[in-house]
């Protein structure tokens, strides 16, 4: 199974387009989802872990957190990303979590785990989340960690280890600068592909345009 979504969303000065990517390796435990509106979004996803259905479960609750955050019941990614590691432990599963938020023409956020998100912008790659805590995860008393502000200049992307653990970063970046943001996310999930057309791992993949 595979799910994918490619939506223009227009603010109040500025165009932000959000192209979603998320395919199923089996399991089907990765999430992603855009949330907001005028100048101000939140993009979040999350890779479940713990099968039998409760990595899946994780993943949501990750997701349904960053759009209490996008409606204002929680008041930043780190503390989404906190009330999610919460909610997730009274239950069997565990998710790594990336929340976004785009405001201002600049990019901040929060992470715990092995999903990663990056800026690509002339050439040049920013890291994210590169301070990030692996482990433990969302569900297991994560230490979640707070990135940015950093100014949103090129294209962001936000990708679940089920892409870069199997697609080179080379391909990747490539295709992040040269494919138009509407194309970006479906190209860079094709890059995980292995030869019998499935893939390794659930991928999830999220490039946002700032314009």
């Amino acid at each position: 199974r595979q799910r994918a979504a490619v939506t223009w969303f227009v603010g109040a000065s500025v165009n932000l387009l959000v192209s979603i990517e998320v395919r199923s390796g089996g399991r089907n435990e990765d999430r992603a989802a855009c949330f907001g509106s005028g100048d101000s979004w939140i993009l979040v996803l999350a890779d479940g872990a713990g099968g039998v259905g409760s990595g899946a479960e994780s993943a949501e609750i990750v997701i349904g957190t960053a759009q209490a955050l996008a409606v204002g019941r929680l008041s930043t990614p780190s503390a989404a990303l906190t009330f999610a590691d919460q909610e997730i432990a009274k239950g069997s599963g565990l998710s790594t979590g990336i929340i976004v938020l785009i405001s201002n023409g600049e990019v901040s956020g929060a992470s715990c785990g092995d999903s990663e998100a990056w800026l690509l912008a002339d050439g040049k790659t920013l890291e994210l989340t590169s301070n990030q805590s692996r482990k433990p995860l969302l569900g297991d008393g994560a230490r979640v960690v707070p990135f940015g502000p950093e100014p949103f200049n090129g294209r962001l992307l936000m990708a679940s280890d089920g892409l870069t653990k199997y697609a080179r970063w080379s391909d990747v970046v490539r295709c992040i600068q040269n494919q138009s943001p509407r194309q970006a996310a479906s190209l860079v999930a094709d890059l995980a592909r292995i030869a019998n057309g499935g893939y390794q791992d659930d991928i999830s993949v999220i490039v946002a345009n700032w314009d």
